[in-house]
């Protein structure tokens, strides 16, 4: 597996579990002036300059997290959404990649995720 697909793997883990701890998926019709109700909903973007590469706290062990830079402020307020450590989940997945090298991220499919070095090359201008 390569850098980017496993990537993207990760992105789509961090996904999954977000939704999964939600109990349903988030939902598309709410303001981001309403706040935000659901971690997952960070990361919906429209382009690349939408996303940001922001400080998390992972069992696996990533310490970033990609998601869309008009939920800095609110990301920040709300220490729970910087880090995942439930027991359960974290016994099922391995180590996460090393993450400390990821300082860019990008709007791939509508949802911000890290641009892994060589990635930069085939990056959608979206």
């Amino acid at each position: 597996m390569n850098r980017q697909s496993a990537g993207l793997t990760v992105a789509l883990l961090f996904l999954w579990i977000a939704v999964r701890a939600a109990g349903s998926s988030p939902s598309s019709s709410e303001s981001p002036d309403a706040g935000v109700s659901e971690p997952a909903d960070l990361a919906v973007c429209e382009k690349n300059s939408d996303c940001i590469v922001v400080p998390y706290s992972h069992c696996c062990g990533s310490t970033r997290r990609a998601i869309n830079r008009r939920y800095e402020a609110e990301y920040s307020k709300h220490k729970e959404w910087q880090s995942f450590n439930d027991p359960k989940q974290c016994a099922l997945m391995g180590a996460c990649l090393d993450d400390k090298h990821i300082n860019k991220a990008r709007c791939l499919n509508n949802r911000c995720e890290f641009i892994h070095l060589g990635a930069h090359k085939n990056m959608p201008t979206k």
